[in-house]
């Protein structure tokens, strides 16, 4: 890893705050994420399931954590199993990580081999009742492809079919929404080294570069921060910003167009988020300065939104109603047109497709729905675009804030 760890301290208190909120006589059982195949014999860069780091601290791939608090041995309250350190793994790949050190770095005492698993587990599921198990869950996104722990519960649940199995991850999700001061630094970090790069775009834009040379750039300032990018970056000029998730990445910035950059940096495994529009050539024409005045004043609106007792909900139907008049404004409807439409915010939605908000942490698009109750300390992003693919015009704002009164902008110096 190239980042700063985390102090063992908080991984230990998230371990201890899961508790309260688990049955008495529990096991608790967390998987890494897989590593993914590539092509021929290589592997797709490893990332670590958001939970399984938010818990350990551990980064590699065929670990897992058992967590049985009530067990009358207290070494086999806490557990790391990872996957055996071999010679032959030293010679190709180095030593990442010798026993002690991930003692160091998770807090949790007894380390097992993977191999071990299945002689521990019964050792553990004789003195409990109630397994919880740990399998990835998203509303808007499911993958064929099955993780780790979706591999295990399947062979746990035949081999002790009379215990009581319950979902671990809506307890983890709540306990995530809100951020501690470590993760916050983490988050703000990410932030700082995102500037970093946005700074270094904006003395190298210029008419006749390609995309991709933008994206190296942003790229190379992440690493060289020990970061790396928080999700793929959007470099979109000219038409190419209509596309709300362009990321091919591959066309000239012509001149006389606009630029719609949507990147972050991740930290130590925390993400941050920004988008910002430029004109390639330095110069708004007056009808992109016009549509991007109308964006910084729904922008400037909508980070006032962001304090306790509000949802990302709330906050979109609020913005719906300046974003309205504000593409009234700009000629693209009539306030009659409005009052005719079929369904709310259906004219609106032509020309600001998306979302106002998402949660931000241990993944960009991070746990949370949009009827979450806002509380101090959470993290979002909040970016409202206008997009008008027959003028080929996109703008997109958008920042990394916390929730407060007021509201925290964690990227304060980014200009827009």
């Amino acid at each position: 890893m190239k980042y700063e760890e985390m102090p063992a301290v908080f991984f230990a208190e998230n371990r201890k705050r899961l508790l309260p909120f688990v049955e008495d006589k529990s096991l608790i059982l967390i998987f890494s994420n897989n590593q993914m195949p590539r092509t021929g014999d290589q592997y797709f860069p490893f990332r670590q399931n958001a939970n399984m780091f938010y818990m350990s601290g551990i980064n590699q791939p065929n670990a897992i954590l058992a967590i049985c608090p009530h067990h009358p041995d207290p070494d086999l309250r806490e557990i790391l199993f990872v996957e055996q350190i071999t010679q032959e793994k030293i010679i190709w790949h180095g030593c990442k990580h010798t026993v002690e050190s991930l003692r160091n770095l998770s807090g949790i005492k007894t380390v097992l081999w993977t191999t071990d698993f299945e002689t521990v587990l019964r050792k553990l599921a004789y003195h409990v009742h109630h397994i919880y198990l740990d399998v990835a869950e998203s509303i808007k996104f499911h993958s064929e492809i099955k993780g780790q722990g979706s591999l295990y519960v399947d062979k746990i649940k035949s081999n002790y079919p009379l215990h009581y199995y319950h979902r671990l991850f809506p307890l983890l999700a709540d306990m995530r929404l809100i951020k501690s001061p470590y993760e916050i630094e983490q988050i703000k970090e990410a932030c700082r080294i995102t500037e970093k790069a946005f700074n270094k775009v904006l003395q190298f834009i210029k008419p006749d570069l390609w995309e991709y040379e933008v994206e190296a750039e942003i790229i190379h300032e992440f690493i060289r921060n020990r970061a790396c990018c928080a999700f793929d970056s959007i470099v979109a000029s000219g038409k190419n910003a209509c596309t709300l998730h362009y990321v091919d990445n591959n066309s000239k910035c012509k001149d006389g167009d606009l630029l719609l950059l949507d990147f972050g940096a991740e930290y130590g495994n925390y993400a941050s988020d920004l988008s910002r529009t430029i004109p390639i050539n330095g110069h708004f024409t007056a009808r992109q300065k016009q549509i991007y005045d109308a964006c910084v004043r729904v922008y400037e609106y909508a980070k006032t939104l962001f304090v306790p007792g509000m949802t990302i909900l709330k906050v979109y139907k609020k913005v719906s109603i300046v974003m309205q008049q504000e593409l009234i404004d700009l000629g693209l409807f009539s306030k009659a047109d409005l009052e005719n439409q079929s369904a709310d915010y259906e004219l609106m939605k032509k020309y600001f497709p998306h979302n106002i908000s998402h949660f931000i942490g241990l993944d960009v698009h991070d746990v949370g729905s949009t009827d979450v109750i806002f509380e101090e300390g959470m993290i979002l992003s909040c970016e409202p675009g206008i997009y008008i693919p027959e003028e080929q015009i996109g703008i997109r704002i958008e920042t990394t804030i916390m929730v407060g009164y007021p509201p925290v902008d964690l990227m304060p110096n980014i200009p827009y």
